[in-house]
């Protein structure tokens, strides 16, 4: 089972204020009277400086002088919201985000953002399908959400056994981030095993192998749903190659990528060599060179393997590796 990510609370309590301001001030009919202003700067002042009972007692006095339902009264709702959220105090928290949202008196981008941290604090107090209601309205109105968000519905999905969902979020996040989180993985691998889908599982795997090749634990998964899927022989060599893993061990490296050539996955293959000798780890002499070449040339990867040629010609005085591309 892999360990769920943790959500955490953004402190950003005074750019969020000032944000709220902003947008106030494009429209006539969200502004604040001069005194609540003042009010609410000094509150935020006294929450900058960590004088945090000082600031709520300002805000709960300033609650009581706005009108129920106004726009001013959401304000405060919301920036003692924040102070409670920066105290981990969620369910309080909570309870102010959803009566200012309710009061339907913010702006719309200010409650759409709103929406997103009222989700957030669901989740950090296990209250995962309220967050995931509110999550999935916050993806809607979204043209084009990050993946940060997509990640964090999918753990909560996880949460609730919604696996289906699980893996249709983070596969947008992964499909969509240039640099994928090993957490990541590890969260769609845990998907796809809880719904038995073992050849999926399998191949979530064999990345996770080619980018970790030193977790150990990736290596005895995938030997066992070999053996699950009747191919002993892969199953045998993966678990004997895991015995000898041993940290910066080029040889191992250079043993598991000829493997997966034998095991006819030349592409795995040369996605290793590279990552080993872009690492330091394996050296970029003739002969790992030509492994590499090779592994390229059996995965039907002409331009690739060309590429690693030309560089093999340089340390061959003979001119016999100029006749091969």
């Amino acid at each position: 089972m892999m360990k769920i990510l943790v959500f955490r609370i953004p402190l950003l309590i005074m750019m969020l204020f000032i944000s709220t301001v902003a947008v106030a001030k494009e429209d006539s009919q969200y502004l604040l009277t001069e005194k609540t202003y003042k009010a609410l700067s000094t509150a935020q002042e006294l929450m900058a400086a960590e004088k945090n009972t000082e600031a709520e007692i300002k805000l709960k006095a300033l609650l009581k002088q706005t009108a129920e339902g106004s726009y001013e009264r959401a304000v405060v709702q919301q920036t003692l919201g924040y102070l409670y959220s920066s105290q981990e105090n969620y369910p309080q928290a909570r309870k102010l985000f959803k009566q200012a949202l309710d009061s339907n008196a913010l702006p719309e981008k200010v409650s759409h953002n709103l929406q997103y941290n009222l989700a957030q604090l669901f989740l950090a107090d296990e209250k995962y399908n309220e967050g995931i209601v509110l999550l999935e309205q916050w993806l809607k109105a979204e043209t084009s959400p990050p993946n940060s968000a997509h990640v964090l519905i999918a753990s909560a999905y996880y949460r609730v056994k919604n696996y289906k969902k699980t893996i249709e979020h983070i596969r947008v996040a992964i499909k969509n981030d240039k640099s994928v989180k090993e957490a990541w993985y590890q969260l769609l691998l845990s998907a796809h095993l809880e719904l038995k889908q073992y050849k999926s599982a399998i191949s979530i795997l064999e990345i996770l192998i080619t980018q970790y090749p030193y977790q150990k634990i990736y290596w005895t998964q995938l030997s066992a749903l070999y053996l699950q899927q009747n191919k002993e022989f892969t199953a045998l060599a993966v678990k004997m190659l895991a015995q000898r893993l041993e940290l910066g061990d080029a040889k191992t490296l250079i043993n598991l990528a000829d493997m997966y050539r034998y095991l006819h996955i030349p592409y795995k293959s040369a996605q290793l060599l590279t990552k080993g000798i872009a690492d330091g780890v394996i050296s970029s002499d003739f002969d790992n060179l030509n492994h590499l070449a090779d592994s390229w040339l059996a995965a039907k990867e002409g331009q690739k393997a060309a590429d690693i040629l030309q560089q093999v010609a340089k340390l061959d005085d003979s001119g016999i590796s100029d006749l091969r591309y």
